[in-house]
């Protein structure tokens, strides 16, 4: 595993980690906002998958940490088939609003495509060359963990940022 697969990672993992935990204490809003597709108890059930599969993404990713190579494979190819099915889905879904991180979303729009297309590039480059990569340095790993957890957070906080910057008058 190299520099941009423990970077991918941490990224990944920092996002998944807070959509996980945000939906979970959030379910039956998160729920709610699948309503304008599928019936009530379906929703409820996608829901429920959906957060239990962001939280497999971050057991594959931490069962990685150990040594087992075929678990960083299975988190990077589960985040960005997650990420895709976000993507294709909210695209289709009139007015929908992001429940990404767990609370009241904001209108899905293209920033969230932008965001959910890198991110699933940045699981495809990490797990590219996961297998290719020699060992690297433990200072380099340092390093390429704070930046996926910077880039992760930031990304979390991006809807936030965005409300803050918008001017007042368009709010």
């Amino acid at each position: 595993m190299g520099y941009v697969s423990v970077g991918a990672m941490t990224l990944l993992s920092t996002i998944f980690a807070v959509s996980c935990v945000g939906k979970a204490r959030n379910l039956k809003e998160f729920a709610g906002a699948l309503r304008s597709f599928a019936s009530e108890r379906t929703s409820m059930l996608l829901a429920a998958m959906v957060t239990a599969l962001e939280g497999l993404t971050l057991l594959a990713f931490a069962i990685s940490l150990a040594g087992v190579r075929w678990a960083a494979v299975l988190g990077f190819l589960l985040a960005g088939s997650l990420l895709l099915a976000f993507t294709l889905v909210m695209r289709r879904i009139q007015g929908a609003h992001c429940h990404c991180f767990g609370k009241h979303g904001t209108r899905y729009s293209a920033r969230h495509v932008v965001r959910n297309v890198l991110l699933t590039s940045a699981a495809m480059a990490g797990l590219v060359e996961h297998h290719g990569a020699a060992g690297p340095e433990p200072d380099g790993i340092i390093v390429a963990m704070a930046f996926g957890l910077l880039i992760g957070l930031f990304v979390v906080m991006m809807d936030d940022l965005v409300e803050v910057l918008r001017p007042a008058g368009s709010r």
